[in-house]
């Protein structure tokens, strides 16, 4: 019997690396990998516009078989971007276990304002950071913006949740004065936030350091209009734009979990961090679980037989 029980406790060693490959290998794209040096890098995020209220992604460019698909408003990224036919479809990132990539029609997204846009914008205002960040670490809670002035959603960072919050955490990029005085830093906590297995507690945003707990700050920086994406031009978010005349371009933030909103939902950084780590983390645990309890029961059968002998 304990050399059946050995047998498959091996099976299942040599088993476990092509599983957990493989687990991770289904959430590619086929197409994208065999046409990759066809594919243009894009790297940006999207509100989900498509007709009926929702988009869909398809398994390939111009493919008619359903990955999966969104309602409108949600928000989405686009890692790059494929001309077919004439028509260009973007690709999301591949996946790790929780969700599938899949290829949307372009003409069914409108370009997201984000960090990045604004950054490229005001670029010329910033500065180096001289001051320190006793004020975060001394306080219960601060808030990080996704930028100056923005009336999108916030982070609550608070202060107790997080273990060794000091100077050495806390690393700025750059910093930028509001036209009321108020001073904004870019600030990298610990290895910021990632969709990864990054340290607890990490974040990235845009901290306003001369009143770091009120998130009452107007948004004298709101986002401009969504509009549509045009290949091979830069977006220019200064220029006037009329939405289409249809009654699916209804959009909304679409961010939900860690963020404080203008409805004034709240919940902590790590919460919606959470939903990322934990399909990744599942891939690990639950193989080794299975290796751990086979042990075990192995180990238990030995020291039985060991007492039945004579």
């Amino acid at each position: 019997m304990i050399k059946r029980f050995v047998i498959v406790l091996t099976v299942l060693f040599l088993f476990m690396p092509p599983l957990i490959v493989r687990a991770d290998a289904v959430m590619g794209n086929d197409f994208e990998f065999k046409n990759r040096d066809k594919t243009e890098p894009l790297n940006r995020s999207f509100y989900v516009n498509g007709p009926n209220g929702r988009a869909s992604a398809k398994e390939a460019p111009g493919s008619k078989t359903e990955v999966t698909s969104y309602e409108n408003g949600r928000i989405i990224e686009i890692a790059s971007v494929y001309r077919h036919r004439g028509t260009y479809w973007g690709i999301t990132p591949m996946g790790h276990a929780y969700y599938m990539p899949g290829w949307f029609l372009m003409d069914d997204l409108l370009l997201y304002y984000d960090r990045k846009d604004f950054e490229d914008e005001h670029k010329d205002e910033f500065y180096d950071y001289t001051g320190d960040f006793e004020v975060l670490w001394t306080s219960e809670e601060f808030y990080i913006w996704r930028w100056p002035g923005s009336d999108r959603a916030i982070y609550k960072y608070e202060v107790d949740e997080y273990a060794g919050l000091d100077e050495s955490a806390i690393h700025p990029k750059y910093a930028y004065m509001d036209e009321n005085g108020r001073e904004w830093v870019y600030i990298r906590i610990w290895d910021g936030f990632v969709a990864s297995l990054s340290r607890y507690g990490s974040a990235d945003g845009w901290v306003c350091m001369s009143d770091p707990s009120n998130n009452d700050i107007p948004a004298f920086n709101p986002a401009p209009e969504s509009r549509k994406w045009t290949p091979g031009r830069e977006v220019d978010w200064k220029s006037d734009y009329i939405p289409e005349d249809d009654p699916n371009n209804v959009i909304d933030d679409g961010t939900v979990g860690n963020i404080v909103g203008s409805t004034g939902a709240e919940a902590t950084f790590h919460q919606s961090k959470s939903l990322v780590i934990m399909p990744a983390m599942l891939l690990i645990i639950i193989p080794a679980l299975v290796v751990s309890a086979g042990v075990v029961v192995l180990i238990l059968v030995l020291r039985k037989r060991k007492r039945q002998k004579p």
